[in-house]
């Protein structure tokens, strides 16, 4: 079993290397989004998407005047 002295190392080690990865992936995410938004097909349907959303947005707020909570 290990000491609470290597526990507490091995957790902070771990958060470290979480926290790293994390913004690693961050990183890489947000330059693959640049990339896909480059591309006019992308950008057309992203669009979409969003025109969608906002369409749904609004007639929440129209109906009845809040949001909808998420779940």
């Amino acid at each position: 079993m290990a000491t609470l002295l290597e526990q507490i190392a091995q957790q902070r080690t771990n958060d470290v290397v979480y926290t790293a990865i994390s913004l690693t992936v961050e990183k890489i995410a947000a330059e693959v989004a640049r990339d896909l938004l480059r591309e006019p097909a992308f950008r057309e349907e992203l669009k979409a998407v969003a025109r969608q959303s906002l369409g749904r947005a609004f007639r929440d707020l129209r109906r009845n005047g809040t949001r909808k909570r998420r779940r």
